[in-house]
């Protein structure tokens, strides 16, 4: 099995190398040094990817499990957070950003940013829920 897994690692390294803009050559190549145990590798190729902004599950999904295995839990719910809040899943994110809060080696930084978030994902779960009511009240209104 490690033999595969390095000889995926150097595939991936080279469709990455062609092309940088690839979704699947970058997230396969994470994926690769993440299973080859170079977590800190993965978790840097992901941050110079040019996905970095673009809110996709996948690279999320990925870093997570990066930061993880780097041991940067707090940094791992996090990404895990943002994972579920950008399929949609906003009260597993909220989850996973309670989890971040509760490890014991969280900075004052990772705090703030973390709290932030948390601000920001109630603030959507309040507009889905007055979305929700808003449609309800008018289809009241349409059986009348």
């Amino acid at each position: 099995r490690a033999g595969n897994v390095s000889e995926a690692l150097e595939h991936y390294a080279i469709a990455y190398r062609d092309d940088p803009a690839s979704r699947a050559a970058t997230y396969g190549y994470a994926n690769m040094l993440n299973l080859a145990g170079k977590p800190a590798a993965a978790k840097k190729h992901l941050r110079d990817s040019s996905f970095v902004e673009k809110g996709d599950p996948r690279f999320f999904k990925l870093l997570a499990e990066a930061e993880n295995d780097i041991g940067n839990i707090a940094n791992s719910h996090f990404s895990l957070s943002e994972y579920y809040r950008s399929l949609g899943e906003l009260r597993l994110a909220l989850q996973q950003l309670y989890l971040a809060q509760k490890t014991s080696d969280i900075t004052n930084y990772q705090r703030l940013r973390i709290d932030a978030r948390m601000d920001e994902i109630n603030e959507e779960l309040v507009q889905l829920e007055q979305g929700t009511m808003e449609r309800e009240r008018k289809r009241k209104e349409r059986r009348r």
